[in-house]
Order: structure tokens, then sequence, then C-alpha cells
């Protein structure tokens, strides 16, 4: 017999053997099983492996979360299709997230993030897409300004405007230059603002990427906005790094500083998540990332900021030389919103709910220090912090 035939048959003899007594892939006994087998899963474990691995290993998954129930779409969703039997959406907005995380939706919709992408309807816009881009090509703006503002999800479409659909399930082709887009302010087909993915990276979703610095300096640095490149140099970062494995980072639940770690604070520690106050109540954490700021320093002339809270859940910054409404009075606002994936804007009347003037916003952020800080100590902190925002809006604003 040809030896190189026999040589062959050796190989698929052993190549068999090595299959028959190979271990099956280690898989989460509790990974939810979705209609008696996952659809999803089996299939996407073929085609992209590292994506499941990554589900399987979540609370997601843990708590019996399916892809379906997150990648779901309605019949009215213009970014849906049938696939293998259901409706669904490669986009996961945080409307779909809100049928769990309701709280911190209506936290986050209310927020400065989710506000970010009306960017889109400013002058840094337009230095970003004529003057660094080209007629017929704005990618600068693509893969710059909107990776953390985020854009308008566009579609392409005909020129009797009606969307593509490509392939035999007729899936909705949305622009590549809008999508994949993560930015925070991101602009959603079904009228939500922003990305739950900014932040909680998909599909682990894991707090800790969250609660780390590295996860706000995708988009807070450089020179315009440089906090990371601040925090990095300061004490605060300093004692982060040398003590991450202090800081409870992978603590399922709440994360309370004063309670679950000490050794420092990240970002999210102080303007997002729990603390321990004075009076030994646990202040909760909060999506909206600017409740405990008391100065805006981006303007020339840097003000302290008050807060208006409309009975609707709407918030609007007043800085401190505006004159403030009174609780039950109704105001006129003008909100941007998308019609025809563009911004326009809208008159809104909206009541007066509540005032936070710009001192208990600071009081809020004060709080926090006290964990680590006696008084005098956050006091003084602030006395020069507010004496530096002087000297800038009196010399050189």
């Amino acid at each position: 017999m040809n030896r190189h035939l026999l040589r062959f048959i050796r190989f698929c003899l052993i190549s068999t053997l090595l299959l028959l007594i190979a271990p099956a892939p280690s898989v989460p006994q509790n990974a939810p099983s979705v209609g008696g087998g996952d659809q999803c899963v089996d299939c996407h474990r073929k085609l992209s492996p590292a994506l499941v691995m990554e589900w399987e290993r979540s609370r997601h998954a843990q708590g019996g979360i399916a892809c379906i129930d997150c990648h779901a779409a309605e019949k009215t969703d213009l970014d849906g299709w049938m696939h293998y039997g259901s409706r669904v959406a490669a986009l996961v907005t945080p409307k779909d997230c809100a049928s769990c995380h309701e709280q911190e939706y209506e936290q986050f919709s209310r927020s400065h993030h989710a506000k970010a992408g009306q960017i889109l309807a400013s002058l840094d816009n337009v230095l970003a897409e004529k003057v660094a881009g080209m007629p017929g090509n704005n990618a600068d703006a693509v893969n710059g300004c909107w990776q953390c503002h985020g854009t308008i999800v566009k579609f392409l479409r005909d020129k009797d405007g009606t969307i593509l659909m490509t392939g035999e399930e007729k899936k909705p082709v949305i622009d590549p230059t809008t999508w994949p887009n993560s930015g925070m302010g991101r602009m959603n087909p079904d009228g939500s603002e922003g990305s739950c993915h900014a932040c909680h990276s998909r599909h682990s979703f894991e707090a800790k990427i969250a609660r780390s610095p590295e996860n706000c300096s995708k988009c807070h640095m450089g020179p315009d906005h440089p906090q990371i490149e601040i925090y990095n140099e300061s004490k605060h970062g300093i004692a982060f790094y040398a003590n991450r494995d202090r800081m409870a980072l992978d603590k399922d639940g709440e994360w309370v500083l004063g309670k679950d770690y000490s050794a420092a604070p990240t970002c999210a520690t102080c303007h997002i998540s729990s603390y321990s106050t004075p009076s030994g109540v646990v202040a909760g954490n909060t999506h909206d990332v600017g409740e405990r700021i008391s100065w805006t320093l981006r303007p020339a002339i840097s003000k302290k900021q008050n807060l208006v809270i409309f009975e609707d859940g709407a918030k609007e910054d007043y800085p401190a030389d505006r004159p403030l409404p009174k609780i039950g009075d109704v105001v006129q606002m003008a909100d941007k919103v998308v019609e025809d994936e563009k911004i326009v804007s809208k008159n809104v009347s909206r009541k007066v709910k509540k005032i936070m003037p710009w001192e208990e916003r600071r009081k809020t952020m004060k709080d926090m220090c006290l964990n680590c800080h006696n008084g005098t100590y956050v006091d003084n902190f602030y006395k020069q912090f507010d004496s530096l925002v002087d000297l800038y809006n009196e010399k050189f604003g």
C-alpha cells in the first residue's frame, strides 16, 4: 500500500480518537438555556466564540438574561429584522436596558452624559466635519468626536428615502459612518439618547470596568478635557494605582466608599457611586454624573451652577448669575430632538418641581470627601480651588 495513503489513514484514526476522548468545552453550569437550547448561543458559539464566553461569565448570564431579552426588536423598530424566527436588532439602547434598570435609565437620561450627542448641532462639530474633514469624507468626526459624544444612528436609503435592506433576511443597512458607535450621547432610532455600553462594556458588563478610571479616560483626556491626566498625577490617582488590589472593584452589588473600600477614590467614587455620610447613612449612587458638580469650568468665564429640576424629570443648569425660577413656575425650554435623522429644536413648557442650589450640590460632594478627610481639610481645599477659578476668571477670562 502507498506509504502516503498509510500516513493519511493513520492520521484519520488518531484524529478521530482524540476527538472522542477530548473534554467538552467548559461552560458555566448555570448559564441559561433559552427555548430548550438557546439558538443564539449555539450558533454564535461558532461564529463569535469570544463574545459568547464574555456573556457566559456575566451577571446577565448568571441571572438568566438571554440574548433575546436585550436584542429583541418591536415591529416599529427601524433597525429590526426577522432572524431565525425572532425579530431582533443589533443596537441595544438605554430604552432596552430600562426594562430592567428603570431607575438608572431615568437618572442617566436627564444627565449631561445623555446630552453629549447634542454637540452635533454646535460649531465644534462644524470644525470637525468641515475644517478637519473633506467633502464626502468626515472621518475625523466619525473616528474622533463622535466616538465619545455619540452621533445620530442613520440608515442607508435609496433615492426615495426607503431604508436599504441586505441579504435574504432583509436586514436594514446602518450607515457605516454612524455605527459602530458607543458614544455617551448617541442618538438612537428608538428616540433614546446614550449608550450604556460606553461605561458597561459588552458582553461581560463587569462593574470593575465602569468603576475604573481608565474607563472614563477613553473620553476625558487630551488638551481640551484633560481630566485623566490631572487624576493620574494627583494624590488620588497615585493612591489608586498603588492600591488597586484593595479597591474591591469586583464586588457585586453596591460599592460603598467607607464600607467596601478605603484606599483611594476613582472618578466613579466622587461623581457616581455610593458613600457613607457623616451621619452614618449610605448615600445612594446616581447615573446623573453632574449632580455633585458646583462649578462649570467649560465656558471662558467659569460659573457656579444651580440645578432646576422639573416635574417630568428633566433638569437644567442655571449659572449663578441667571435668575432662578420659583417652585411651581412654568418655564419655556428648547429641547434638541432628532427628526428625520437631523437635530431640531422644539419649545417645551415645564413646571419647576425643585431647585438645588450650588451650595447643596457641593455638599453632596463634600460629604463624600469627608470619608477620608476632616471638615477643615475639605473646606480649605475648596477655598483653594475657588480662589484659583476666581483668579483665572478675573485675569484671563
